[in-house]
């Protein structure tokens, strides 16, 4: 995210497609979704504080990203 932001991105995102509890149940990992969506935030918040008192005010955005699954034709309506 550091490179990113230095290269003059002005939003960022974590990296976290597919960590739900409906993708991650295929590999008994549906435990771990909200630790792993937790710790992206707060290391993507680090880097965007970081780059606003590198660069003395320019801020690097986090937007909330939208529920993605790998499966076909659920319905995810209410899932976390």
């Amino acid at each position: 995210m550091k490179s990113t932001l230095l290269a003059g991105a002005d939003i960022i995102e974590t990296n976290t497609f597919n960590s739900n509890r409906i993708s991650m149940s295929d590999y008994h990992m549906d435990s771990l979704v909200y630790e792993i969506n937790k710790t992206a935030a707060q290391l993507a918040a680090e880097a965007a504080k970081k780059h606003t008192r590198l660069t003395r005010g320019n801020p690097g955005l986090l937007p909330a990203p939208l529920v993605q699954t790998n499966k076909t034709g659920i319905n995810v309506t209410g899932c976390e």
